[in-house]
């Protein structure tokens, strides 16, 4: 696992997802999206960093679309790039945020001890998304 900085994009799961979702049609997003964030709310045991870090990137950029969150997007959309994200996905976005930042979860146990910047990410998005 490769990690950079702690923004949502900056590790190797995150910027892959990214990479992935981009090349997929963009009628096809709010789907790719939702089995995203829906993998990780649905997650029974213990949650492992690789999905943990793909919901906070589909996190992020269900936020960017928000006003005032437009430092979320990913530097990949256009300017001008306004998508139509169903509501729901917010609700979804929150509830797999806090299954991140809960217990039983590698990715609170790899930024836990190493500064808040991490969790002030997350708690900013989920903030904007509830």
């Amino acid at each position: 696992m490769g990690t950079w900085d702690a923004g949502p994009y900056d590790n190797d799961d995150a910027s892959d997802w990214l990479e992935d979702l981009l090349e997929a049609d963009p009628a096809e997003w709010s789907d790719i999206i939702a089995e995203t964030l829906t993998a990780v709310v649905d997650w029974d045991d213990y949650l492992e960093y690789p999905e943990a870090a793909e919901a906070v990137a589909a996190s992020a950029v269900v936020a960017s679309q928000l006003p005032g969150m437009e430092a979320y997007a990913p530097e990949m959309f256009a300017d001008d790039e306004e998508l139509d994200f169903p509501e729901s996905l917010r609700d979804l976005a929150v509830r797999a945020l806090d299954r991140i930042v809960g217990d039983e979860s590698e990715w609170r146990e790899v930024w836990d001890g190493n500064g808040d910047e991490a969790f002030d990410v997350v708690r900013e998005l989920r903030a904007a998304l509830a």
